[in-house]
């Protein structure tokens, strides 16, 4: 959701278990994000918003080929609010600092 070249929302539509857990999409699929990620509290148009915390957004962007996009996010997550980068996240930064550099 968002504006073009301009701003957008990544939206997860999850439903919530017995135990708080996240389900996102069918059950048997497995997709299902613990109950403490969604202790994050975020700011839309000046509205408090349940979401995942940070730590949890770097988390879930481990282990697959991220899109520029989704790095740029991570990174921001770092940048902004000062979250621990995965490891394969900061061999990525190195990477693309040394390109710039050259």
């Amino acid at each position: 959701m968002g504006e073009p070249n301009v701003r957008e929302i990544d939206f997860h539509v999850v439903k919530f278990d017995d135990s708080q857990n996240g389900v996102h999409g069918p059950p048997e699929n497995g997709d299902v994000y613990p109950a403490d990620a969604f202790t994050g509290v975020g700011e839309i148009g000046g509205c408090a918003v349940r979401c995942m915390t940070a730590e949890y957004q770097v988390i879930s962007h481990t282990g697959y080929q991220l899109p520029s996009k989704d790095i740029a996010d991570v990174l921001s997550l770092g940048d902004r609010l000062g979250v621990s980068l995965a490891p394969e996240h900061e061999d990525y930064l190195r990477s693309h600092e040394a390109r710039e550099s050259t």
